[in-house]
């Protein structure tokens, strides 16, 4: 079967054992800092993603004022783009600062819910622009944990967070458009009731190889799908660690259910180039 990469993608974003790679979130300044061939967009992301490096599938993120036009010259390009929303809890966090908005969480709920409600009507004409252009996913991203642990109580989570990320993707669902969550850390907690808001899939940033395949184990017994594989921090150790990664990723894409990518931890130029390679290796081995 011959599909475009936006097919291979949406089927494996349905659980089917198709091996896919992509990448999420890494910074102008990183991009910038290799030299793509041609490219001559003036959008990093667009020209690094229409380069060699020829991923599947791209995060755009929605607030960025040249997301419009970057979608539509990846689409052009056979790429497949997730659309990146920030969530209520990111928004209300950009807007008053993280620690006011944890201070409110934990001491005056009633005017936390007030302040994430302010967001949700701007993330979903966001989200809604992002279904305009025919994108073939939507993601919401807010970061509710880090590596140290979760950064709000997981009752405050399920209970105010993930309920108005449902609001958010509403309209994605109205249209059968895949949506993904994003938070750094170990999400594990919510991953039940991420499937209860209408999520396909989840892309958990800053794991470390055994704990996405803890996390990836458990995202498979919830129904989810998992997007990464390669971490910042195998991709930061050497060609050994980038290798047994790739190997990692590619086994349990075949067995469906991950949809091979970056945690959106790189922040170097040598921990793009071992991405880059680690993405040729991918393609390699799909044949």
């Amino acid at each position: 079967m011959n599909d475009s990469a936006t097919e291979r993608v949406s089927r494996a974003l349905h659980g089917e054992p198709v091996v896919v790679a992509g990448m999420t979130y890494v910074p102008a300044m990183v991009l910038t800092g290799i030299t793509w061939g041609a490219g001559h967009s003036g959008i990093p992301l667009v020209d690094a993603a229409c380069s060699a490096m020829a991923p599947d599938f791209v995060f755009v993120t929605a607030e960025e004022p040249w997301s419009a036009r970057a979608a539509h010259l990846l689409a052009e390009q056979g790429v497949a783009v997730m659309w990146s929303v920030t969530g209520p809890f990111g928004r209300a966090a950009d807007r008053l600062g993280w620690s006011e908005v944890l201070r409110l969480s934990a001491h005056r709920q009633s005017v936390f819910a007030d302040v994430l409600d302010e967001g949700l009507p701007a993330i979903r004409t966001e989200v809604r622009s992002g279904l305009d252009l025919g994108v073939t996913a939507v993601v919401i991203a807010d970061d509710l944990a880090a590596a140290s642990g979760p950064l709000l109580a997981p009752d405050i989570a399920l209970t105010e967070i993930v309920p108005r990320c449902a609001v958010a993707v509403d309209p994605a669902a109205g249209r059968g458009v895949p949506t993904v969550f994003h938070s750094d850390g170990d999400v594990r907690p919510l991953l039940t009731a991420l499937v209860g808001a209408g999520f396909s899939a989840v892309h958990p940033g800053g794991l470390d190889s055994d704990d996405l395949a803890a996390h990836l184990t458990a995202a498979r017994n919830s129904g989810l799908v998992t997007l990464g594989g390669l971490p910042a921090s195998a991709l930061r150790s050497g060609p050994a660690p980038t290798e047994q990664a790739v190997t990692a990723a590619l086994i349990a894409s075949l067995q469906g259910g991950l949809l091979v990518a970056d945690d959106g931890g790189i922040s170097t130029t040598n921990e793009l180039s071992a991405f880059v390679s680690a993405l040729a290796a991918v393609r390699g081995a799909r044949g």
